[in-house]
């Protein structure tokens, strides 16, 4: 069952946070468009060109993110929070990202 707060804590735009350099390093330079109606936009920026992904995601239990791509489903459980900086922060298969908030 999503929490409506949890859900609107993530709701907007974020960007990779330029000071996280082993999560850009990890990740690339990537931009996460959340939609109130579960849509996620993510979109990795490369040198030459964006890669998109139109996924999916809900909150099932606290602190988690489920995601899948409608394209070739799987759904992926990803740990989250938001700082107290406000900052997103993403734990997934050991690896941590963050990213700033830049639209509501």
């Amino acid at each position: 069952m999503q929490k409506s707060s949890e859900l609107a804590s993530l709701i907007g735009t974020w960007k990779s946070d330029p000071e996280d350099k082993p999560g850009v390093e990890s990740y690339g330079k990537a931009t996460l468009e959340f939609g109130g109606d579960g849509s996620l936009v993510y979109t990795v920026h490369e040198h030459d060109r964006d890669q998109v992904m139109v996924l999916t995601f809900r909150v099932d239990e606290p602190g988690f993110i489920v995601t899948d791509q409608p394209s070739a489903p799987r759904p992926e459980k990803t740990e989250y929070k938001i700082t107290s900086d406000g900052k997103l922060e993403l734990a997934f298969a050991g690896e941590k990202s963050r990213y700033i908030r830049v639209s509501p």
